[in-house]
């Protein structure tokens, strides 16, 4: 695509001639490519971006299509579950905390709970949150159920699912009404409001 025009408004993106891409998830999916080589981030909070500084651009390209494995693991479970996944909302990168930690650890990806308790919600379906203690993780996000809103309204819930590698390892949903946040077993019970 040249470039995009959301309701006849402005030009999102260069006005320059030529193909133009967009990232899905935001900035932390964008690589700085200089002579089919990646020569850094774009933004200082890129650690995977700039870890792969150096690395030539179909060597990346083939480890993030073989990266989809886990992405459509992850889709499964809530599927499998009930849920309707609409779309991605986000990829990001997690460190966990470590194992003695985890029971007192926030960190976004469980809202309000301390990690320990999407470890628990995530092995009511056979996953194992744990078993990631410590180390580099992806945390996808998925819209479920029913399109993200434009401009208000209620909004759909959440589906968390972590992967470390190809594995996903915990999975679980919040809620939009409460910002509870639930097992992906627990389908009848999350509240959600259209």
């Amino acid at each position: 695509m040249d470039h995009l025009r959301i309701g006849g408004g402005p030009t999102v993106g260069p006005d320059a001639p030529g193909t133009h891409y967009f990232t899905i998830g935001g900035p932390q999916g964008q690589f700085r490519l200089t002579n089919g080589r990646v020569s850094g981030p774009y933004f200082a909070f890129q650690r995977v971006a700039r870890s792969e500084a150096d690395e030539a651009a179909s060597d990346l390209a083939a480890r993030l299509r073989a990266m989809t494995g886990a992405d459509a693991e992850a889709r499964s479970i809530f599927e499998r579950h009930s849920w309707m996944v609409v779309r991605t909302r986000s990829v990001s990168e997690l460190v966990l905390p470590a194992a003695a930690d985890l029971g007192a650890a926030f960190q976004y990806v469980c809202g309000e709970a301390p990690v320990a308790h999407c470890a628990d919600l995530s092995g009511r379906i056979g996953l194992d949150l744990r078993s990631g203690a410590g180390q580099d993780a992806r945390v996808l996000s998925f819209v479920l159920e029913f399109p993200t809103p434009i401009g208000g309204g209620a909004y759909p819930p959440t589906g968390v699912a972590v992967a470390v590698g190809q594995r996903v390892i915990g999975a679980w949903v919040v809620s939009a009404v409460t910002r509870d946040v639930y097992a992906v077993s627990d389908r009848a019970n999350v509240p959600v409001d259209r």
